[in-house]
């Protein structure tokens, strides 16, 4: 088990380490006339790998199989399987060439600028870092525990469809972003800001760049500070986060071109106390993402060249706090979020109007499958 996906003379040096290199090339071309055999009568898909490959083609991606099996058992394997005309293009290895060289190949071959490399063995993740192609390991496959060195995983092929859509999002902004370096990302409490910021950044890092995630929640002011002023929504807005913090300590010195390596503590808000830290670090070609709410007001929206904006319906995200909250706090929190979360957001909606000003609005309402709504044209 562990040598499959192996090239063929890895495979037969293992399994046949008496035999001399003639002797398997004969061994190969039987063990392979017998597996193409078996294939067409007993063999079988994956559950779910079909209907994942055929709703990949309709949503407009077009499939490729790079492999390093010779291209007669891969042609015969996928044939026999029903689905060869779902693929555009198949790259088998006819002169033993590593993984990472034919998916170059097959890359240079098809002209295609971006990606996504889909496997379940070390080979093809190793292969996906070399050509700076995110990759997505299928956990239902062969690879074992070797899946968790992707970018992505999938449990299944529906969620290889969902990280593949997911990916074609990020890259809509990677190519928005161009040069630039630093990116808001915004949206409503319970919009999925923090889980799309984090596959973003893993998207971005997964295509060569350096990135460090910045989470406006680690700059809670205190309980106290918060609280400050008569009116609770106009204490929030003014005083739940140390905006000047943010800035001072890491925005500013980042915009300036310097060097940023520090570590900063942060709140607890459990605790109410400044009990943890988080270490950052910004060089002159670092890709800055800032994720949390009501960011696109100054000081922090003037220092961000592109903006994204998770566009959720607010019963939607009242869902999302009952799945998540409830069963930590109670059903009473949410009434936090009808008080006062939700009418904060509609005020920042409203007067802001980030949704409007965004560059990238993004249709977050299924996490699992966000979709581009809108997007400024490139410049």
């Amino acid at each position: 088990m562990s040598l499959l996906g192996e090239p063929a003379t890895v495979f037969f040096a293992a399994m046949a380490p008496g035999l001399d290199a003639e002797a398997r090339e004969r061994l190969g071309q039987r063990v392979g006339f017998h597996e193409r055999e078996e294939a067409a009568g007993s063999g079988r898909l994956f559950d779910g790998v079909r209907e994942a490959l055929e709703e990949l083609v309709g949503l407009g991606f077009d499939l490729a199989v790079c492999s390093n099996g010779r291209p007669d058992y891969v042609d015969g394997i996928l044939s026999a399987c029903g689905i060869r005309g779902l693929f555009r293009a198949v790259q088998g290895n006819e002169t033993q060439r590593t993984k990472s060289e034919n998916l170059k190949r097959l890359l240079d071959e098809t002209g295609r600028p971006w990606a996504v490399m889909v496997g379940d063995r070390f080979h093809d993740f190793e292969a996906a870092r070399d050509s700076a192609v995110p990759s997505i390991g299928a956990g239902y496959g062969y690879g074992g525990d070797e899946v968790g060195a992707a970018d992505f995983r999938a449990g299944s092929p529906g969620e290889v469809v969902d990280q593949v859509t997911r990916c074609a999002v990020f890259m809509e902004i990677d190519e928005r972003l161009g040069r630039s370096r630093f990116i808001g990302l915004n949206g409503i409490d319970n919009s999925g800001k923090t889980e799309f910021a984090d596959a973003l950044a893993a998207y971005l890092r997964s295509r060569g760049r350096e990135v460090e995630l910045i989470h406006l929640d680690d700059f809670h002011n205190p309980r106290a500070v918060r609280r400050q002023g008569a009116d609770e929504l106009d204490a929030y807005i003014r005083n739940a986060f140390d905006f000047g913090r943010l800035e001072r300590e890491l925005l500013a010195p980042a915009r300036a071109g310097g060097r940023v390596d520090v570590d900063l503590p942060v709140l607890d808000l459990e605790r109410d106390a400044f009990t943890e830290r988080r270490h950052y670090r910004i060089g002159p070609d670092t890709v800055v993402i800032v994720e949390g709410t009501l960011l696109f007001r100054e000081p922090i929206d003037g220092y961000l060249d592109l903006r994204v904006f998770l566009d959720v319906e607010f019963d939607e995200a009242l869902r999302r706090a009952e799945r998540r909250d409830v069963p930590r706090y109670g059903p009473e929190f949410l009434e936090r979020y009808r008080r006062k979360y939700f009418p904060v957001q509609r005020w920042y909606m409203a007067t802001h109007r980030p949704a409007e000003r965004c560059d990238v609005l993004i249709d977050n309402d299924d996490h699992r499958r966000p979709r581009v709504a809108w997007a400024r044209e490139k410049e």
